[in-house]
């Protein structure tokens, strides 16, 4: 069984735009096991349950919980370890004149200690920053320097422990795993099977906050219906 683990970003992005239920049909059909840490269920569950804004996103991740779709990974102690273990290098990598750069937050850094505690295959993740810290910091260091207009320094002890923690993790974004539920034909309940109707889904999921441009979207879209 293939295990991804989710970070609050890709799930939030699938609920807001209402694909949870083709989440749902790839963990029942493609025996893939979904993960979440607790920080995760706290910021998209717990804490927004008592939000009015927030509160139907919740609903529906929780419900995902409840059916199976999502297992809440709980916290022992060697998984304790690898989040203590990777938070002390995590925000230490990057440093602009007014300090540190605080780069991956609490829901990322368990997401990451998670994806090592149980060998899963991928993190889920469709912010920018932690994807292009664990994929290419270099270009990181460029799209930092644009945004805060300002040199920024790497370290390289840091960023070499850094690594070394996260090894060969895969990356992929809610765009990826909604291209495959096309493929899989777990639309067909949602949607009709059409080029339009992938277009629309991938666009929801940029709009929502995923990290992917329209030339991604376009690859997508060519490989897909083929």
């Amino acid at each position: 069984m293939k295990k991804l683990v989710f970070d609050s970003s890709s799930l939030i992005s699938i609920s807001e735009k209402c694909f949870m239920n083709i989440l749902g049909e790839l963990a029942e059909n493609e025996n893939v096991e979904f993960l979440i840490p607790e920080s995760v269920y706290f910021e998209s569950v717990s804490r927004p349950l008592k939000i009015k804004k927030f509160e139907l996103n919740a609903i529906r991740i929780k419900e995902a919980v409840d059916r199976g779709w999502l297992r809440v990974a709980r916290e022992d102690r060697k998984l304790g370890k690898l989040i203590s273990e990777l938070s002390e290098i995590a925000n230490e990598t990057a440093y602009s004149s007014r300090g540190k750069i605080i780069l991956v937050d609490k829901g990322e850094l368990e997401s990451l200690a998670l994806v090592k505690r149980t060998h899963a295959d991928a993190l889920v993740i469709d912010e920018r920053t932690t994807r292009m810290l664990v994929e290419e910091p270099q270009q990181l260091k460029k799209i930092l320097e644009k945004r805060l207009f300002e040199k920024v320094r790497l370290n390289k002890h840091s960023l070499q422990l850094f690594k070394n923690f996260v090894g060969k993790t895969r990356i992929i974004r809610s765009v990826e795993l909604m291209a495959l539920a096309f493929e899989k034909n777990y639309f067909q309940k949602e949607f009709s099977r059409t080029r339009d109707a992938l277009e629309a889904a991938l666009y929801a999921m940029k709009f929502a906050g995923c990290a992917v441009s329209d030339h991604e979207i376009e690859q997508y879209l060519k490989g897909a219906l083929r």
